[in-house]
């Protein structure tokens, strides 16, 4: 099973993992679902899922599109894994990609307001 085991997981990964990096914990974002479908399918399958997402470290800044590409690539990546089942396989395709491209964006946000400099911005 190649979904990540929540907390368990996302704690004991610190730091960079595999050459990239793991985003702080986003558990209190709230997504906007095209329709109650997709909304449904993920509070059923949340518990699935890290609350982080993995992003590449970047020499300098990077355009928040570039960011943001490369951040959902990865982290789905590292989430999803066919089931077998075509119907199931496509709604979670379809939500996780949107849920992991919001939790990208809310990441490039908290970069960009931060005063941190170096290699730790994207």
């Amino acid at each position: 099973m190649k979904h990540v085991a929540g907390a368990a997981f996302a704690g004991s990964a610190a730091g960079a993992v595999g050459g990239f990096f793991l985003g702080r914990a986003m558990s209190n974002l709230h997504f906007q679902f095209k329709n109650r479908n997709e909304e449904r399918w993920w509070y059923k399958n949340r518990y699935r899922y890290s609350d982080q997402v993995y992003y590449p470290r970047y020499i300098r800044p990077v355009p928040q599109d570039i960011f943001v590409r490369d951040c959902v690539n990865i982290t789905v990546k590292e989430y999803i894994e066919p089931t077998g089942n075509t119907t199931e396989d496509e709604m979670e395709a379809v939500v996780v990609n949107h849920v992991v491209k919001e939790m990208c964006i809310e990441q490039y946000r908290t970069f960009s307001s931060s005063s941190e400099g170096g290699n730790s911005r994207p």
